[in-house]
Parts: C-alpha cells; sequence; structure tokens
C-alpha cells in the first residue's frame, strides 16, 4: 500500500512572515528624501502616477522574493511511504453440527421463538469469520458423516455463502465427532501457519463414523494443530422442532411448526478430553450469549500478528523555491538600479 502526502520539514520558518510588515514600514518610515530645485519647471513633467505604480511593482516583487524565500527555508517536501505487510496469520477449520438435535429450541429469542441452535451457531459463526479477515478458515459440516464445506480459503464471503446454506438432514443423521476431527485435520495437516486450530461445535454424543474423538484428537497433536470444543444447549428435556428425512420442520393442518419434547444429551467429557490432549481448550455454552461471549474468547486467545513495514521516499523542493525567490529579489534589484531606478 503507498500513501503520499506534502508536508513542511522546518514550518516555523513561516513565523518570518509575520515580520515583512513590520521590514516593509521600518524601510518606508526612513526613506524621506528631499530635493531643492531651482526652478519648478525642472519636475513639472514627472510622471507621479507612473512613478507610484512602479514603486508598488518593486515593492510587490521584494515582498514574494522574501515569503518564497521562506518558504523555501521551512523545506516543503513530498512524501512518499510504501507499506508492507508481514502477518503471522491462523489457519482456523470450523467443524458444525448438523445433526436433527441441533433443531432444539433452547436457543429461541423473545422476538424470534422459533429460532434454533443451528440458526444461532451458524450466526454467530459468520460474526467470528467476519472478525478474522486475514486469516484462513475452512468448514466442515457433520451429522452421521462428515464432508468438507469449504477448504481453508481467503474468500470469506464465498465461504460465509456456503456457511449459510448448511441445513438439516443434507446428509445421514447421527453425530460423529471423530470423523469431523479428522476431516479438519486433513484440511489443516500440510498448512504452514504458525498457529492451527480447529474450533469443534457439536451438541451430542459420538454415535457414528470408524474413529472415537480420542483417537482422533491424538492424531491432531501430532500435527500440532489445538482443537477448541463447544459444547451448545441444556442437557435434559428441550423444545424441538419436529422434521421429516429430509431435515424439514413438519407443521399441522393449521400451517404451523410442530413442537416436540426430546431428552437430549451432551458428552462434556469427551469433548474435555479432546481439548485437553491438543492443548485447547472447552467451553459450553447454554444459551446464545454464551456461544458469543466463548467466540469472543476464542478470537481473543489466537491473535493474528501483522508486522507493518514502512518505507520513505522523499522529495525537496527547497532549492526550487530559493530559485524562485532569488528569480524576484534579482528582478526587483535590475528594475530599480536601471529602467526603474530611482533618485536617492
Amino acid at each position: 500500500m503507498t500513501s503520499s502526502s506534502f508536508r513542511l520539514s522546518s514550518p516555523l520558518w513561516l513565523l518570518l512572515w509575520l515580520l515583512l510588515p513590520l521590514l516593509y514600514g521600518v524601510i518606508r518610515r526612513h526613506r524621506c528624501p528631499t530635493f531643492r530645485f531651482s526652478h519648478l519647471w525642472a519636475i513639472r513633467n514627472l510622471n507621479s502616477q507612473n512613478h507610484s505604480s512602479h514603486k508598488n511593482i518593486l515593492h510587490l516583487l521584494r515582498s514574494l522574493g522574501l515569503a518564497l524565500l521562506i518558504f523555501g527555508l521551512a523545506r516543503p517536501q513530498h512524501v512518499e511511504k510504501t507499506h508492507e505487510a508481514h502477518k503471522d496469520a491462523v489457519d482456523i477449520v470450523i467443524a458444525l453440527d448438523l445433526s436433527s438435535s441441533m433443531m432444539a429450541l433452547d436457543f429461541w429469542e423473545q422476538s424470534k421463538p422459533l429460532v434454533t441452535r443451528l440458526d444461532v451457531a451458524k450466526k454467530l459463526t459468520i460474526e467470528f469469520i467476519e472478525k478474522r479477515p486475514h486469516d484462513r478458515i475452512g468448514l466442515i459440516g457433520f451429522a452421521g458423516e462428515s464432508y468438507v464445506v469449504s477448504p481453508v480459503t481467503f474468500n470469506h464471503e464465498w465461504l460465509i455463502q456456503n456457511l449459510d446454506r448448511l441445513t438439516v438432514g443434507t446428509i445421514p443423521d447421527g453425530t460423529a465427532i471423530g470423523s469431523a476431527i479428522l476431516a479438519g485435520c486433513n484440511r489443516l495437516r500440510n498448512m504452514e501457519a504458525k498457529s492451527k486450530i480447529l474450533i469443534l461445535l457439536t451438541d451430542g454424543i459420538n454415535n457414528c463414523g470408524k474413529v472415537a474423538p480420542e483417537i482422533a484428537a491424538e492424531a491432531a497433536a501430532q500435527y500440532g494443530i489445538k482443537i477448541y470444543s463447544i459444547g451448545i444447549g441444556k442437557e435434559g428435556i428441550v423444545p424441538i422442532l419436529a422434521i421429516d428425512d429430509s431435515g424439514k420442520p413438519l407443521v399441522n393442518r393449521f400451517g404451523e411448526a410442530q413442537v416436540i419434547q426430546a431428552d437430549l444429551s451432551l458428552d462434556t467429557t469427551t469433548l474435555q478430553k479432546v481439548a485437553e490432549t491438543t492443548q485447547g481448550a472447552f467451553f459450553h455454552a447454554h444459551d446464545r450469549r454464551e456461544l458469543s461471549a466463548i467466540y469472543q474468547t476464542i478470537n481473543e486467545l489466537e491473535k493474528t500478528e501483522i508486522q507493518l513495514q514502512a518505507f520513505v521516499e522523499t522529495s525537496e523542493y527547497f532549492p526550487i523555491f530559493v530559485l524562485i525567490a532569488c528569480g524576484f529579489l534579482l528582478l526587483e534589484l535590475f528594475l530599480r538600479y536601471t529602467l526603474w531606478r530611482v533618485l536617492p
């Protein structure tokens, strides 16, 4: 990034401008010559108007010369700065649970009572992504299986578009936490970033997949990947939207969404062990406010370091203004003692 500006290196010299009117007054006060003529006819033909205009031009040339000379002493400069950024970015993969339990309504809002866990998780995840403009971020969706929604990328706009389209029912139901961790590892293991993290967001118990979460976490630790595991939602009986096999909410004959009561569980012990294995951290969000605070905590824990180097190129205009000032002063002297010479 390049920026340019104009500046005065020694602006205090401009204070001399205040002395110019004073100097002009002193000169006029001390130049009061008198002459004696034997006859008035010797001065009768003098043109006082031309003489006055010549004096004004001479004063103008001298004033301009002195003013430009003072401005030159203030050292006007053109400064061009070139900034080069060196980033120690963080590579991040977010694994988002898309199982049917994410349709639970315990994250509801007063104005939107049918807001699900998934709705809130997607919205807060988007806010987290927008706060990390310098990091590469990828996205994993999982339920009974896991799949890559987006590879690790700087194109956050495209990433958010894909995240916003995620819904329950796009993959077989279940909670394959171990598979999600391995999928995240595969995205991050060859990355050269100083810090590599996996944010695992789930509301259930591992009940699918071919690998246990603990084994997957050990693999992540081998690749230097840190896991922040987030368990969301309340345990026990909670309201949940009834859905069909495709993940669409069921409605009654009046077109109203059907809400049922379900007994939901969260394996906090496994999630905590997964985080500890990779020197990460475990969090439990019971509501929207807590989940927002957790994302903020992770954002503060994983800082992206940006170092800026500035290269400055300075062009001096001092000689130009001094030459112009000398030109005005020399022209004033030339006219005063040649063409418009005045009597002493």
